[in-house]
């Protein structure tokens, strides 16, 4: 997989994370992928599909920005802002309506056309509980 299929493919992946659409995720993960969080904690391809689907209720109108992005050999990084409205519950905070955002930077690892791991940094909760207290 070049570097342009592999932009391709993350352009692909970002488009279904805002629709919601986890099918067009789990094409592009390999059956035994390990996805690390910010936290440090490990998910096999059943904890981040549900991970997805949780996020996606969670914060329905997510909107991924690809900012910026690099690819080299079988690794891709991508650092993104995530944007989305606080219309749900979240850690004990009744809906707001207020728009917040989350940076991210995500490092993927490919193998044959499909993601083999995937290592998450992010500015997390507690960013996110500040905005929504302010």
């Amino acid at each position: 997989m070049v570097g342009s299929e592999k932009e391709e493919s993350m352009r692909k992946i970002i488009e279904a994370g805002e629709k919601g659409d986890s099918s067009v995720l789990f094409k592009f993960l390999s059956d035994d992928i390990k996805y690390t969080d910010a936290y440090g904690i490990e998910s096999d391809k059943d904890g981040l599909l549900s991970l997805f689907t949780n996020l996606s209720s969670q914060w329905p109108d997510r909107e991924y920005r690809l900012d910026n992005w690099a690819i080299k050999d079988n690794t891709v990084w991508v650092e993104s802002t995530n944007y989305m409205t606080h219309v749900n519950e979240f850690q004990g905070i009744p809906p707001t309506n207020k728009r917040i955002k989350n940076l991210i930077v995500w490092i993927m690892e490919f193998q044959d056309g499909k993601i083999v791991e995937i290592r998450e940094y992010e500015k997390k909760t507690e960013y996110m509980i500040r905005q929504l207290q302010e």
